[in-house]
């Protein structure tokens, strides 16, 4: 550069059909298109919230989910959390929203911010497994494994988790189990 000369801004030319479309915007609708992760869909949310400044209790709650979640990788090894892992905060986050609820219907106070807190987390729950889907299952679990009776639980528990996988709900789906395994 020249002594006395202003430095002139770099213009770097893409073409007419990104002139007005800036760096930032291409960058963010790249990322909108692929699949993401549970912990990428609850960054990028938190980001939004926080980008809108409309909901202070949605940015509050999703940065103390997204702090939980990624402590759990830290504390084990440095790493990463899994979305199975993002997901066992989430449902750890909706249980004790739904217990404070309880807490708070049978103490007569108000329950409109811990509803709004358990929709929020839902969203990020798996769709779950409608209950002839479970028995089904059961049924076909205990046919394969050819096994019977309340001692076969462990069996179809743990075939129903490998079968279903992150939208495993033990809470959903092992009274059903029970049911039909006492009725044989």
């Amino acid at each position: 550069m020249t002594p006395g000369r202003e430095e002139q801004p770099r213009i770097l030319e893409i073409g007419l059909h990104m002139a007005a479309v800036p760096c930032h915007q291409v960058l963010l609708s790249f990322w909108k298109v692929r699949d993401m992760g549970l912990m990428e869909k609850l960054r990028s949310d938190l980001n939004d919230a926080r980008r809108s400044r409309t909901d202070p209790a949605r940015v509050a709650l999703l940065s103390t989910l997204v702090g939980e979640a990624a402590r759990v990788g830290k504390d084990q090894g440095n790493r990463e959390t899994t979305d199975a892992e993002a997901l066992a905060v989430v449902r750890k986050f909706v249980k004790n929203a739904e217990q404070t609820l309880a807490d708070a219907t049978r103490a007569g106070r108000a329950t409109g911010p811990i509803l709004a807190e358990v929709a929020i987390l839902s969203a990020y729950l798996p769709a779950g497994v409608p209950g002839e889907e479970v028995e089904r299952s059961v049924r076909e679990i205990l046919e394969a494994k050819g096994a019977s009776g309340k001692a076969a639980m462990g069996v179809v528990v743990k075939g129903l988790k490998d079968r279903y996988g992150a939208a495993f709900d033990g809470a959903a789906m092992t009274p059903i189990a029970k049911r039909l395994l006492e009725g044989q």
